[in-house]
């Protein structure tokens, strides 16, 4: 069946950690929510197809591109896959030790704060865009406090394009497709008098109401936030 996936990419970067949080639809081939949980693994170009974390991503998949924009000094540290809608279901695994990213730089680093963006679009009204933000510049690499355009064409947009696509894996008896997008929630006060934000009850309405298949262009204008949660 069609499932829902939230992937959190945590990276330490000047000995902070970094957080991604990406969503993705899968399109319900594989047997098993755990299965489809490796698939996307392997889709991102995180695991080869026996399921063993890589610590250089398989070529054009997102993290490759990512890892290729971002600088040996940054660390790639875990993948955690989770369903909303199966609890019991979870893929928590560690990168290699080894794992950084591949830039070079060649000036000196920018200040753990500042990061590069990535700005989803608006797929519908009541859904909120998805933001992403990468830590990892190097001063050359800004003018003004915008990305180079040579920068941007070269690594952010290809990255952009990378978390766009509807990826698909490798993997004996899953290969299944995953497909971006942006979870709706709904806010409601809770029994504290806190607004929480909570999902449908059925997987199937959450579908039905949240924004599938959302792409992501860059954004030149650097930020000071590193991070993103869903």
């Amino acid at each position: 069946m069609a499932r829902i996936f939230e992937v959190v990419l945590q990276q330490a970067y000047q000995s902070v950690a970094m957080l991604n949080t990406f969503t993705y639809l899968s399109g319900g081939e594989a047997v098993s929510t755990n299965l489809q949980m490796l698939g996307l693994a392997n889709a991102l170009g995180a695991v080869d197809t026996s399921g063993n974390m890589l610590s250089s991503f398989t070529n054009d998949s997102p993290l490759d591109l990512l890892q290729t924009m971002q600088p040996t000094s940054l660390t790639y540290v875990s993948l955690y896959i989770t369903a909303p809608y199966d609890e019991a279901a979870l893929f928590d695994e560690q990168f290699p030790a080894a794992t950084t990213g591949e830039k070079i730089f060649t000036t000196d680093e920018m200040p753990r704060f500042i990061a590069m963006t990535l700005k989803g679009n608006r797929v519908k009204r009541d859904v909120r865009r998805s933001f992403k933000r990468f830590a990892g510049v190097q001063e050359d690499d800004i003018v003004a406090n915008n990305l180079t355009s040579t920068f941007t064409d070269m690594f952010l947009t290809p990255v952009a394009q990378g978390f766009s696509n509807v990826i698909s894996d490798a993997v004996p008896g899953v290969i299944d497709t995953y497909t971006p997008m942006t979870l709706k929630r709904t806010p409601e006060v809770n029994g504290e008098g806190k607004t929480v934000y909570v999902l449908p009850e059925l997987e199937a309405d959450a579908i039905a109401q949240s924004a599938v298949g959302i792409s992501f262009t860059a954004q030149r204008l650097v930020t000071t936030q590193n991070s993103r949660k869903p």
